[in-house]
């Protein structure tokens, strides 16, 4: 079972993402602070990062820099928005489950081989 960070300053946002994401197969690490995105994703086995706000920039690119995972920001308006150092996708605001689960099993999959 794949384990999912989801770090978010808005309690009632994180929550909404918990549920989506525990509600579909996923355990959810929820985090309200950089800090305790830190230790969490240091201290657990994290298969992928969601961050709430274009805010976590920062913290994108310190998790990139311990471990390469997916990471996946959710923003206003992805079109208008620069994808920050550490961010492999943005998804757009107000959630669309549907929509971010697809994502989410994108990010997930494993990489294609090519038989020699």
């Amino acid at each position: 079972m794949n384990a999912i960070l989801c770090v978010g300053t808005k309690r009632r946002d994180l929550q909404q993402l918990s549920q989506i994401i525990r509600a579909n197969g996923y355990i959810c690490i929820p985090a309200e602070t950089p800090d305790e995105a830190l230790r969490a994703f240091s201290s657990s086995h994290v298969d992928m990062v969601i961050l709430d706000s274009p805010a976590e920039a920062p913290l994108a690119d310190r998790l990139e820099r311990l471990r390469d995972v997916p990471t996946l920001m959710l923003v206003d308006n992805p079109q208008q928005t620069v994808k920050p150092k550490g961010v492999d996708v943005l998804s757009p605001k107000p959630i669309h489950a549907r929509e971010l689960l697809s994502t989410i099993d994108v990010l997930l999959r494993p990489p294609v081989t090519k038989a020699a």
